[in-house]
């Protein structure tokens, strides 16, 4: 899986930060109740406000919300909390109802999934 990354330009220099392999359950239950309200809610002011810190503690809050709305273009902000919201599905590797796939041993094959 590729790493999510982002750059906020902080203090006049741009900094890169890269998000934590590990998937906190409250990031992932958050992330499950934005993919929903995302399809929901087409008010912009309701997902900027969850965004924001959504995307803080994805990227394990190594910036502030502050930093984040200061030093990020506004117009990049759902498309990268989508990308966020894709990094922690992929990584848990959920099939398309959002059901949890069994981990398997590497060396296995997958099963692929019928619905």
């Amino acid at each position: 899986m590729k790493k999510l990354t982002i750059r906020l330009n902080i203090s006049g220099k741009e900094k890169r930060f890269t998000a934590p392999k590990m998937v906190t359950g409250a990031v992932f239950q958050k992330t499950l109740k934005l993919e929903k309200d995302f399809d929901k809610r087409r008010d912009p002011e309701y997902l900027f406000n969850e965004y924001y810190p959504f995307l803080c503690a994805i990227f394990g809050h190594q910036f502030t919300e502050e930093q984040l709305k200061d030093g990020y273009d506004i117009r990049e902000i759902l498309p990268m909390a989508s990308r966020a919201i894709d990094h922690v599905i992929e990584e848990m590797e959920l099939n398309p109802k959002g059901e949890v796939l069994p981990f398997e041993r590497p060396s296995a094959k997958r099963k692929e999934y019928k619905p």
